[in-house]
């Protein structure tokens, strides 16, 4: 049974940035927030850029131009009525000359995980923000972070995570596929690449590339990375990541999307992949937008355009997100199970399916019933999920021990819920023409409260 959503007219809103910063290890780590107009709270994302020296905004010294999708992403979220933050990598970013000294040796995956349970805990301690309706958007490495941050078990998790472009076969074999195609637009170029495959071999084996000196020197620079021990141990780790191996561990909503015009990402190399990692899970969406590139900028040029200069329509001004892409995204983060935007969701109401029951009550522990509760429901008593429904004509009634069990720490260390959870339906067995049950806020100061109850029985209400 699917959710049915409240539906509202489209608004445009007013925004406001605002740049932040916060300390992480002896390093100021710097990023925007974007907001919508207004008090919030807003439901919000976490932007989480790309590989190397790419910062918030997604550019990339290496690339031309300063119009970075990252900020387009957070512009066009605020005009929908969702905040986000994106953030400076401390290897990247106007510092990143300072910081990679103090880095040195030190880059590694749990590096950049630590990066973003920072970013997360800042954005989550801003008043506006609603830390119930999170989510995490990666792109291309980025979404390797997410991942982790997924499956780490965090403080703060995430309703639901947005992944664009994550490469479904490891680093190293899409990184090799990117260096194909560079070395075909060169004289001689195909003809070297046993050369590069060897060099590949060697370093996965634990060995020195020890690279060909006829290889072009845009290829050497790019294998010669891996080897450099500023980016150890993260470029061995790197290596041999896939978003294939960590899909499986993923057990919130989920939207996979990879542009047709990527020539990093391939939407049939990697896609598969990630849709064989993905197969059982209703919750993953894939979407594979016709004109989008790695970034998410419109790209209509023809592949052999494309190919002959890769970097074009990354940054530059004019470049503009891709319409299809950005519907994709934003029409989820409304409409998807994870309920992260969106006024409401109306879930039809089926008591006496275990199944749908079951499902029901892991969405809800993973959006904003995370804490022990007891749930009792209109129906016959019976044993779903752990939790034991219990016959009550008048309506739906969550309870919870004491207030510290919804509101996620010790009683009164943070505010009550901010987010509102609506299940509705009819049962015409009951006798009863509507059922909602509301989840919001409640005083943090009363142990054994109860979330307001509201039932429609026969013109009659009760709660």
């Amino acid at each position: 049974m699917g959710a049915e959503h409240c539906a509202a007219p489209k608004v445009r809103h007013m925004t406001s940035s605002v740049e932040v910063t916060w300390p992480l290890d002896g390093i100021t780590m710097s990023g925007t927030l974007t907001l919508p107009d207004g008090d919030g709270p807003f439901p919000a994302v976490v932007l989480v850029a790309g590989s190397g020296p790419t910062d918030r905004d997604w550019c990339s010294p290496l690339l031309p131009g300063t119009n970075g999708s990252g900020r387009l992403f957070a512009e066009a979220f605020a005009e929908a009525g969702i905040a986000s933050l994106r953030y400076d990598k401390r290897a990247s970013g106007p510092d990143a000359a300072e910081s990679a000294r103090a880095l040195y040796g030190k880059l590694s995956m749990r590096s950049h995980l630590e990066e973003l349970v920072a970013a997360v805990s800042v954005l989550t301690g801003h008043d506006a923000i609603d830390s119930m309706r999170l989510a995490g958007l990666g792109n291309s490495e980025g979404t390797l972070h997410v991942l982790h941050y997924v499956t780490s078990q965090p403080d703060v998790p995430f309703a639901g995570v947005v992944l664009a472009a994550p490469p479904g076969r490891s680093v190293g074999e899409v990184l090799l596929t990117q260096l194909a195609q560079q070395a075909a637009q060169l004289p001689g170029g195909t003809e070297l690449m046993p050369e590069v495959e060897a060099a590949a071999a060697r370093y996965e084996r634990g060995e020195p590339m020890d690279l060909d000196p006829r290889l072009p020197d845009s290829v050497k620079m790019v294998l010669a990375s891996f080897e450099s021990p500023a980016n150890l141990p993260l470029a061995r780790e790197l290596w041999v990541e896939s978003a294939a191996d960590e899909l499986p561990n993923v057990d919130i909503p989920t939207l996979i999307l990879i542009g047709r015009r990527d020539l990093q990402v391939d939407a049939t190399a990697d896609g598969i992949p990630l849709e064989q990692a993905a197969a059982g899970k209703d919750d993953i969406t894939f979407a594979y937008p016709a004109n989008a590139n790695h970034v998410f900028k419109e790209d209509t040029r023809t592949p052999a355009e494309q190919a002959a200069a890769p970097g074009d329509g990354y940054n530059e001004d004019g470049t503009h997100l891709d319409p299809e892409a950005l519907s994709a995204v934003l029409d989820w983060l409304e409409s998807s199970p994870s309920r992260i935007a969106g006024d409401c969701v109306f879930v039809p109401f089926c008591p006496f399916d275990p199944a749908y029951w079951g499902t029901l009550l892991r969405r809800a522990d993973h959006c904003y019933l995370r804490h022990s509760y007891e749930l009792a429901v209109v129906g016959p008593a019976q044993l779903l999920a752990g939790r034991t429904l219990v016959a009550l004509p008048q309506g739906l009634l969550y309870r919870a021990k004491q207030v510290s069990d919804l509101i996620g720490g010790p009683r009164g260390s943070r505010p009550p819920p901010k987010s509102v959870f609506r299940l509705g339906g009819v049962m015409p067995d009951q006798g009863v023409a509507e059922q909602v049950a509301v989840f919001g806020s409640t005083s943090a100061t009363d142990t054994g409260a109860a979330i307001l109850v509201s039932g429609v029985s026969d013109g009659a209400s009760a709660s």
